[in-house]
Protein backbone atom coordinates (compact mmCIF):
# COMPACT_ATOMS: atom_id res chain seq x y z
CA UNK A 1 0.00 0.00 0.00
CA UNK A 2 2.49 2.34 1.01
CA UNK A 3 4.64 1.21 -2.59
CA UNK A 4 1.34 2.84 -4.47
CA UNK A 5 1.04 5.69 -2.30
CA UNK A 6 4.83 6.81 -3.03
CA UNK A 7 4.14 6.08 -6.76
CA UNK A 8 0.84 8.18 -7.01
CA UNK A 9 2.92 10.84 -5.04
CA UNK A 10 5.53 11.18 -7.71
CA UNK A 11 3.42 11.06 -10.46
CA UNK A 12 1.67 14.44 -8.52
CA UNK A 13 5.12 16.08 -8.46
CA UNK A 14 6.14 14.98 -11.96
CA UNK A 15 3.23 16.53 -13.44
CA UNK A 16 3.01 19.80 -11.23
CA UNK A 17 6.90 20.43 -11.59
CA UNK A 18 7.92 18.68 -15.01
CA UNK A 19 8.62 20.51 -17.26
CA UNK A 20 7.23 19.06 -20.56
CA UNK A 21 3.65 19.46 -20.77
CA UNK A 22 1.30 18.12 -23.79
CA UNK A 23 -2.02 19.32 -25.36
CA UNK A 24 -4.23 18.82 -27.95
CA UNK A 25 -6.01 21.57 -30.12
CA UNK A 26 -8.26 21.73 -33.57
CA UNK A 27 -8.80 24.73 -35.78
CA UNK A 28 -12.33 24.41 -37.92
CA UNK A 29 -10.69 26.22 -41.13
CA UNK A 30 -13.80 26.75 -43.22
CA UNK A 31 -15.28 28.60 -40.23
CA UNK A 32 -12.47 31.11 -39.91
CA UNK A 33 -12.49 34.73 -41.59
CA UNK A 34 -9.69 35.47 -43.76
CA UNK A 35 -7.60 38.75 -42.22
CA UNK A 36 -7.26 41.74 -44.58
CA UNK A 37 -3.42 42.39 -43.05
CA UNK A 38 -0.29 39.69 -42.95
CA UNK A 39 -0.01 41.93 -39.79
CA UNK A 40 -2.91 40.60 -38.20
CA UNK A 41 -2.42 37.29 -35.83
CA UNK A 42 -5.14 35.54 -33.91
CA UNK A 43 -4.16 33.32 -30.25
CA UNK A 44 -4.85 30.11 -31.01
CA UNK A 45 -3.13 28.39 -27.83
CA UNK A 46 -1.16 29.78 -24.92
CA UNK A 47 0.81 27.11 -22.38
CA UNK A 48 3.08 28.96 -19.89
CA UNK A 49 5.04 31.76 -21.86
CA UNK A 50 4.55 30.07 -25.20
CA UNK A 51 1.91 31.63 -27.42
CA UNK A 52 0.73 30.06 -30.90
CA UNK A 53 -0.78 32.42 -32.88
CA UNK A 54 -2.97 31.72 -36.31
CA UNK A 55 -4.01 33.82 -39.37
CA UNK A 56 -5.60 32.84 -42.34
CA UNK A 57 -5.23 35.13 -45.46
CA UNK A 58 -5.94 34.79 -49.46
CA UNK A 59 -2.61 35.33 -51.14
CA UNK A 60 -3.22 35.76 -54.60
CA UNK A 61 -3.88 32.09 -56.35
CA UNK A 62 -3.94 30.58 -52.41
CA UNK A 63 -5.60 30.53 -48.93
CA UNK A 64 -3.05 29.97 -46.24
CA UNK A 65 -3.54 29.29 -42.70
CA UNK A 66 -0.18 30.76 -41.22
CA UNK A 67 1.00 29.85 -37.16
CA UNK A 68 3.65 32.09 -35.46
CA UNK A 69 4.75 30.76 -32.00
CA UNK A 70 6.35 33.10 -29.75
CA UNK A 71 8.36 32.80 -26.52
CA UNK A 72 7.80 35.45 -23.73
CA UNK A 73 10.47 34.05 -21.44
CA UNK A 74 14.09 35.14 -20.55
CA UNK A 75 15.17 31.37 -21.92
CA UNK A 76 15.02 29.26 -24.63
CA UNK A 77 12.81 26.58 -25.33
CA UNK A 78 12.01 23.95 -27.64
CA UNK A 79 8.23 23.44 -28.48
CA UNK A 80 7.33 20.20 -30.59
CA UNK A 81 3.76 19.18 -31.69
CA UNK A 82 2.37 17.19 -34.86
CA UNK A 83 -0.11 17.98 -37.44
CA UNK A 84 -2.99 16.13 -38.07
CA UNK A 85 -4.75 17.76 -41.41
CA UNK A 86 -8.69 17.10 -42.09
CA UNK A 87 -10.79 17.54 -45.40
CA UNK A 88 -14.50 16.84 -44.77
CA UNK A 89 -13.84 14.77 -41.28
CA UNK A 90 -11.10 11.98 -43.10
CA UNK A 91 -7.79 12.62 -42.13
CA UNK A 92 -5.56 13.13 -44.70
CA UNK A 93 -2.16 11.20 -45.31
CA UNK A 94 1.00 13.65 -44.57
CA UNK A 95 4.78 13.76 -45.34
CA UNK A 96 6.00 13.65 -41.85
CA UNK A 97 8.39 15.93 -42.74
CA UNK A 98 5.73 18.44 -42.61
CA UNK A 99 4.09 17.45 -39.75
CA UNK A 100 6.42 16.61 -37.51
CA UNK A 101 7.38 19.68 -35.95
CA UNK A 102 10.05 21.01 -33.41
CA UNK A 103 11.85 23.59 -33.41
CA UNK A 104 14.03 26.26 -30.62
CA UNK A 105 12.68 29.60 -30.06
CA UNK A 106 15.15 31.95 -28.43
CA UNK A 107 14.11 33.88 -25.65
CA UNK A 108 11.44 36.71 -26.39
CA UNK A 109 11.60 35.94 -30.02
CA UNK A 110 9.43 34.15 -32.16
CA UNK A 111 8.92 32.09 -35.37
CA UNK A 112 5.95 32.85 -37.79
CA UNK A 113 5.06 30.92 -41.41
CA UNK A 114 5.40 33.26 -44.74
CA UNK A 115 3.50 31.76 -47.59
CA UNK A 116 5.57 31.06 -50.56
CA UNK A 117 8.92 30.54 -48.53
CA UNK A 118 11.39 27.67 -48.50
CA UNK A 119 11.87 27.70 -44.78
CA UNK A 120 12.92 24.65 -43.18
CA UNK A 121 9.69 24.45 -40.19
CA UNK A 122 6.53 24.83 -42.25
CA UNK A 123 4.45 27.20 -39.82
CA UNK A 124 2.45 27.81 -43.07
CA UNK A 125 -0.55 25.34 -44.58
CA UNK A 126 -1.80 25.58 -47.90
CA UNK A 127 -5.38 25.64 -47.65
CA UNK A 128 -7.36 26.03 -50.71
CA UNK A 129 -6.68 27.51 -54.03
CA UNK A 130 -8.71 31.04 -54.45
CA UNK A 131 -12.67 29.91 -54.63
CA UNK A 132 -11.99 26.50 -54.82
CA UNK A 133 -13.11 23.51 -52.55
CA UNK A 134 -11.06 23.61 -49.57
CA UNK A 135 -7.87 21.08 -49.56
CA UNK A 136 -7.82 21.02 -45.89
CA UNK A 137 -10.70 21.99 -43.87
CA UNK A 138 -9.14 21.30 -40.09
CA UNK A 139 -6.23 21.25 -38.88
CA UNK A 140 -5.38 19.18 -35.36
CA UNK A 141 -2.08 20.16 -33.29
CA UNK A 142 -1.55 16.97 -31.90
CA UNK A 143 0.93 16.60 -28.61
CA UNK A 144 2.25 19.51 -28.05
CA UNK A 145 5.42 19.86 -25.60
CA UNK A 146 7.05 22.54 -24.59
CA UNK A 147 10.65 21.77 -22.73
CA UNK A 148 13.18 24.28 -21.28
Amino acid sequence: MKQIYKLTMLMVVFMLFGSTTIAQDSLAVTSLQKDNSASTWHLFKQQGAVKIYYQYIDNGPGEFVNFKVENTSNQAVTVAWNFTFYKNGVALNSNPDDVNITMTIGANTSEAGVCFSNQNIPLNIFIREANQSYAVSMITINNFSITN
